[in-house]
């Protein structure tokens, strides 16, 4: 019988899922449930990038490059995760972001 490639990450998926939705009925502020997104871009960036250090060539470009989209993701997460800290709201269109350079770290 052939074994479910994918079968090491049920359980870490499901983990993650119980965590990131209870932090809701608890009361966790936005900006918490937002940067708990943090980790599974984390963990694909890892992966990739290990995976790009075992190919040759045009492959572990290829894995590169999406380890480097990976990081893109940390990073889109991190800057929306703090202006809610700081108490924007980037999903209403209406409600001014500043730029990351704006932010007074005070």
């Amino acid at each position: 019988m052939k074994r479910f490639a994918a079968a090491p990450l049920v359980a870490p998926f499901c983990l993650f899922t119980a965590i990131y939705y209870s932090l809701f009925p608890l009361g966790s502020p936005r900006w918490l449930a937002d940067a708990v997104l943090l980790l599974p871009a984390g963990a694909a960036m890892v992966l990739h990038m290990r995976r790009a250090g075992q190919e040759r060539s045009r492959s572990a470009w290829f894995w590169r490059l999406i380890g480097i989209g990976c990081g893109l993701w940390i990073v889109g997460t991190a800057v929306w995760s703090f202006a809610e800290y700081r108490g924007f709201l980037p999903s209403v269109a209406s409600d001014h972001l500043p730029l990351v350079a704006d932010f007074e770290l005070s």
